[in-house]
């Protein structure tokens, strides 16, 4: 028989943190699709685009690693 393993709340949340990030980074990423990059200014812009995608992703993952916690 399989021995049930006991619910570890912080493992939970850091997942769910984990997933809310990429989701949160991939959408802003996606959106703001790096397109067609001729120059340095170009390249500077995509960079800026890409820095704040992953603080949306941040802030997502904030957001559902608190609810995660405060709901188990």
């Amino acid at each position: 028989m399989a021995k049930k393993e006991t619910y570890n709340l912080a493992k939970g949340v850091a997942f769910r943190a984990i997933r809310a990030f990429v989701a949160g980074f991939l959408a802003t990423a996606v959106t703001m699709s790096i397109g067609n990059i001729s120059s340095w200014a170009d390249l500077g812009t995509a960079l800026g685009n890409i820095l704040l995608s992953g603080v949306v992703g941040g802030i997502s993952a904030l957001i559902m690693g608190g609810d995660k916690y405060f709901r188990s």
